[in-house]
């Protein structure tokens, strides 16, 4: 996608998967290349430094939901756990679509918690987004608008709504152009 050059998995050959991920790590290696990465090794680096970034990302909003939710000894303590957590320790700076997730939906639980139609419209994106680069997020996201609803908290769920469904049509336009239908991992 970057190099015009390369295998391509199964899974974006027949559909199985959004191009939304491999497309923003195409973008990450174009740039990279442009700023004098150019060898193979050191665009791999690059990949597992943003990578990394992406994972401290992470950590970051694991630490700051706790805090929020719990105080900020549940934030040491979460923060602790997340990053000794061995799964984290092994694949931080791998490029999975997972590891990309994790910020996203942590990102959009964390906004959901306040009020206000920015965040709310920020959060429904980032469902959204979380979505496009891994599907099951949309469970998450159907949850926390099942929780705004069920809290009486009818405008903010309209807004996180809006949100996620204009990233989501985003997602079925880039679907139409990779594969030449929306959504089509859904059929």
């Amino acid at each position: 996608a970057a190099f015009g050059y390369g295998i391509v998995p199964w899974e974006f050959r027949l559909g199985a998967r959004s191009w939304a991920f491999p497309g923003l790590l195409a973008v990450v290696l174009k740039l990279g290349s442009y700023v004098g990465f150019s060898s193979g090794q050191s665009l791999v680096l690059l990949v597992k430094t943003s990578m990394a970034l992406v994972s401290l990302v992470g950590l970051y909003l694991t630490m700051r939901l706790a805090s929020q939710l719990a105080g900020p000894r549940a934030a040491i303590l979460s923060g602790t756990f997340a990053t000794f957590f061995p799964v984290s320790v092994l694949l931080s700076s791998r490029a999975y679509s997972e590891m990309v997730s994790i910020p996203l939906v942590l990102g959009c639980i964390t906004l959901s918690q306040g009020d206000g139609k920015k965040r709310q419209l920020l959060s429904g994106a980032l469902a959204g987004l979380a979505i496009c680069i891994r599907y099951q997020n949309g469970l998450i996201a159907c949850a926390l608008l099942a929780i705004l609803a069920s809290e009486r908290r009818f405008k903010e769920a309209s807004w996180f709504a809006m949100g996620a469904t204009s990233i989501g049509l985003l997602g079925g336009l880039l679907d139409w152009a990779t594969w030449g239908q929306p959504f089509g991992a859904f059929r």
